[in-house]
């Protein structure tokens, strides 16, 4: 009897919270709706990015779950800036 093959994990996916991003627009006097418009816009040039082949690599962290990119950008930014202090 032949054991089926594995089933491979689910691929991870990116998901867009606007309101994630709102923060950095404080400056701007757009009104909300310009502001998510600019947010979405920018996130479809990053996903066209991602499409052209910037792969998402699975990894314990990622493999099978939604991937939260702004938490994931505020974690590079502080170990850079701990990296940075390091070699100081």
């Amino acid at each position: 009897m032949k054991t089926p093959p594995p089933t491979p994990p689910p691929k991870p996916s990116l998901n867009l919270n606007w309101e994630d991003w709102l923060p950095y627009l404080e400056a701007s006097d757009a009104p909300d709706d310009i502001k998510r418009q600019f947010i979405e816009t920018i996130w479809a040039i990053a996903m066209g990015f991602v499409d052209l082949g910037w792969r998402i690599k699975s990894s314990p962290e990622t493999c099978g779950q939604d991937f939260d990119l702004a938490a994931a950008l505020h974690h590079a930014v502080l170990n850079s800036e701990e990296q940075e202090k390091e070699e100081v």
